[in-house]
Order: C-alpha cells, then structure tokens, then sequence
C-alpha cells in the first residue's frame, strides 16, 4: 500500500508539472482540466499517509512534499474562481433597462431528444440572445417554435456535433457564420443594437475539444480563440465572446485569451461555474464561458438545471455602463511581447 500510495503521489506530481509544458498535444493539454480532481486526491494521499505510513525516509519526504507543492499550485490556480477572490467584473451600478440584456449559452447535446427541458428553460428565462450549439435538423425543426418569440437567428444545423443556432432579440446590425479555422467548425460574429441605441459585438464559439476523436492537438482550438481575441482587442466596440470554448477557465490558453483580447471573466470572484459534465459529478469543468469588455457589469450569472445535455446551460445578465469602465481597467492579466509572440505564433502554426 505504501508504494501504491507513492506511486500515486508521483503520478499526480507529473500530470500537475506537464501542462506547463505550453505544448498542444492533447494528452498535455487535457490535464489543465482536472485540478480540482488532482488537489482532492492529493489531499487524501497526503493525509492517508502522513497518518499510517510515514517514516520520515528521503523518498518519502520528497515525494510528499512535491505532492504537497502540487496540491498547492493546483489550489493557487483555482483560487481566482471561489467568492473569496477579488471579483474581475464588478456588479452592476447603473439601473437601466435599455442597457441591460441577457445570454445564454446551451450546449443542448446531439444525441438528447428531449427539447421540451430546453424550450422551458427559454421560456423561463426569456434571454435575449442565445448561443444554442451541437444541433441538428433534427433540433432546428424542434426549436422552430422560438422563431416567432426571436426577431432574428443565424442557423448552421449540422450532424458531426458542430451546429450553431444563434437567435437574438436585439436589433442584428450585421451577423453572419465564419470559419475562422477549421472548415467544418462555424461560429457566429455579430453586432447587435442595445435598445439604448448603443451597439455591442458578439461572438459565439464552438472550437474543437482536446479530444483524440476530434483532433490530436489543441492548435486549431487555440487559433480560433486568439484569433477572435485579436479582433476583440481591436475593435471599437465593447465586445462579448460566448459559447463552449472547450477549455477551463483556468487553463494557459484560456488566461493567453484574456490576455489578448482585454476581456474580463464574471466568475473570477464568484465560482466555478462547472458545466460540464452534466451527467458525472466527479468529472465537472467550466467549459461554458461569457468573457465580456470591460464596459459591461454583472447583474447575474447563474448555472441553469438539468436540460438532458451533457453540459448544464449558463445564463448571464448584463448591464452596459461605459462611464464606470475605469473601475475595472485593472485586470490581472496584461498581455506582453512574449505573450503576443507566443499567439501570433499559435495562430500561425494553425493557419
């Protein structure tokens, strides 16, 4: 048992050090994942033991130890996305309801055949966009009776998991399906007209996994989010990225994003916000993300309930306040030379 327990350790040690190895194989990229998972079973090597069978030898102090830095940088990571962290989008100051809209994002799952959970969820929260991905024809044709309820909707249904469903009750100026990478994976820019009369754009994502089945690496996942952050950080417009980035709000891509595109995180300061995996508790991930400009502030982010997908949809409120902008101009993450080296060359390498 003490060497299985050593074993353990050391494992959880290597699988902690091998995503800082800015590699984008998938079987790297994969373990930013489970930090969670590797600090709680860290925590039980450690205390089992420490409790019956330490002896205070050399290879037992210094793989415990190096376990214990791992649990630590594993929780150090994960910090920024408890309610203990300072909040990254501050909450709302301003009444508006001309300015103030919501999103949201719902993986619904190919495979799921209920849509009556989702259309009830719409119902309930009557959002004014939302990012519907992974359908069909099958569920295009079930969700046609959104469309009197939605001015406008952009639909790619597709059958090999990438469809996209856009529909939007705000005034579309321009919105349109791109490729920014891959031929098969669409995506949606658009710019939508607040009923202040101020316009907004948004973007809505569905990049490949870190997954062998679709994709060896990580390169053309990175691409598409540094790309799409490169057109945020330029852009005259406050802007909003969504969708199911397939990557954790914690990962090195996901902060190189953030750092790229200027834009801020509500559930720093907040939680986790773990979408998927619906269906297993033990193995959840934020996966689901709305980073938006630093114009916006939060009125509510929530974690929608059950609707027989594999991911739990995330509903978001906003509230467009440009006049207190300046409160949130200091964000954690400020891209440097390096930092936009290291995208351009991501974004190179996949093009």
């Amino acid at each position: 048992m003490k060497i299985l327990l050593l074993s353990l350790a050391s494992i959880l040690v290597f699988v902690t050090i091998l995503p800082l190895v800015h590699h984008e194989a998938w079987w790297i990229r994969i373990f930013d994942f489970p930090r969670t998972q590797i600090a709680i079973i860290g925590i039980f090597i450690l205390a089992i033991f420490l409790i019956f069978y330490f002896n205070g030898n050399f290879v037992e102090i210094s793989v415990l130890l190096a376990l214990l830095l791992s649990v630590a940088y594993q929780i150090y990571s994960m910090y920024p996305y408890t309610s203990i962290s300072a909040k990254q989008v501050l909450d709302r100051e301003i009444i508006d309801p001309d300015r103030s809209f919501s999103i949201l994002v719902a993986n619904i799952y190919i495979k799921n055949k209920n849509p009556v959970m989702f259309i009830e969820t719409v119902k309930e929260y009557d959002p004014d966009i939302i990012c519907i991905l992974e359908p069909d024809k099958w569920w295009q044709d079930q969700l046609s009776v959104l469309d009197d309820k939605y001015s406008y909707s952009v639909k790619r249904p597709s059958d090999d998991t990438y469809g996209l469903i856009f529909y939007t009750k705000l005034k579309p100026i321009f919105a349109e399906i791109n490729y920014i990478v891959e031929d098969n994976i669409p995506s949606v820019q658009s710019v939508l007209e607040l009923k202040s009369g101020d316009l907004i754009e948004f973007y809505c994502l569905h990049p490949n996994p870190p997954n062998p089945k679709f994709a060896d690496d990580t390169t053309e996942r990175d691409a598409e989010l540094l790309i799409v952050g490169k057109k945020a950080n330029e852009s005259s417009k406050p802007v909003i990225v969504a969708g199911d980035l397939n990557d954790v709000a914690w990962s090195y891509t996901t902060k190189l994003f953030q750092q790229i595109s200027g834009l801020l995180d509500p559930r720093i300061g907040r939680g986790f916000y773990n979408t998927f995996h619906a269906k297993i508790p033990i193995l959840r991930f934020p996966l689901d993300h709305v980073f938006v400009s630093k114009s916006f502030r939060l009125i509510k982010l929530v974690r929608l309930s059950d609707i027989n997908s594999d991911h739990f949809p995330i509903y978001a409120e906003l509230s467009y306040e440009p006049e207190n902008s300046a409160e949130q101009e200091k964000r954690d993450y400020e891209a440097g030379k390096e930092d936009k080296k290291e995208a351009q060359e991501k974004i190179d390498k996949a093009e």
